[in-house]
């Protein structure tokens, strides 16, 4: 089994699941490799502010720090003029985070009361094996954030249940091993780590990108997500299905149509599919 020693107590379990977050110490006890890029990091700053502006209704993102950082700021309402609103970005030279979100603070709500501030890391680039033998690494913990967005809930209920099905599996055959583990690994990969691994190469395609191209990727997005709501599920279904080329073809037709004549966009989805 496995023994855990903590300040109150020891506790003794036959399977141990790593969900200590970003700051995870877990998976490198267990001896798998945690290492990660500084590029595959957004370094982050939040704070909690009230100003009268702040609509509760409106959730705001602004992509201006895109080019010179690979960042963006978010306004997360949480009712009674208050927000959550922070900063994320990669490029760590020249760029302090801390300093950027307030000037974005001092131009957007100025005077704003701030209520609490806090600041983190969010690693995107999945651990390679997220198992060892009883052990078991979800969410932020084995780094299975958007590599877009930073956004880690929706993985780690997905990672988390894909965990729990794996355990039920191991406890009905009594294996334990690595081997019944990185049955783990193959369920989010059939899920979706596609996607996971399309948004890391999205990623790195933007990075390349010049202003004029900056502008012209965000202006098409902008108008084909105008007045329409994605679920995550058919985001992930539309990732799955260009694994095949039938339903890439056709996926690819219907983007082009809400794209025509963009040659930004049709550059990038030429580098996501096929480059």
């Amino acid at each position: 089994g496995v023994s855990v020693s903590t300040d109150i107590c020891q506790y003794k379990c036959k399977v141990f699941i790593a969900a200590d977050g970003v700051e995870s110490q877990c998976a490198a006890y267990m001896n798998i490799n945690t290492n990660v890029q500084l590029s595959d990091i957004y370094s982050c700053y939040e704070v909690v502010a009230r100003h009268p502006l702040i609509d509760r209704d409106n959730i705001e993102f602004d992509f201006s720090y895109i080019r010179k950082c690979m960042g963006y700021v978010w306004v997360f309402p949480r009712g009674d003029n208050e927000a959550n609103i922070g900063l994320g970005i990669v490029k760590k030279d020249a760029c302090n985070t801390k300093k950027m979100l307030y000037s974005y603070l001092e131009s957007r709500f100025k005077g704003a009361e701030i209520l609490e501030n806090k600041a983190g890391a969010v690693p995107v680039n999945p651990l390679k094996k997220p198992f060892a033998d009883r052990v078991l690494i979800i969410g932020d913990a084995g780094r299975f954030a958007d590599p877009m967005t930073g956004g880690g809930i929706d993985n780690a209920l997905r990672t988390a249940k894909w965990a729990s099905i794996v355990i039920n599996e191991a406890f009905k055959h009594n294996d334990f091993t690595e081997h019944q583990f990185c049955r783990f690994l193959n369920y989010i990969e059939n899920d979706n780590m596609y996607s996971l691994k399309m948004q890391m190469k999205l990623k790195y395609v933007i990075e390349q990108l010049t202003v004029r191209e900056h502008t012209e990727f965000f202006e098409s997005i902008i108008g084909l997500l105008d007045h329409n709501e994605i679920l995550s599920d058919y985001f992930y279904n539309s990732f799955n299905n260009m694994r095949n080329k039938s339903r890439r073809a056709v996926e690819l037709l219907m983007l082009l149509k809400g794209i025509a004549y963009k040659k930004t966009m049709i550059k990038i989805l030429y580098k996501l599919l096929w480059a």
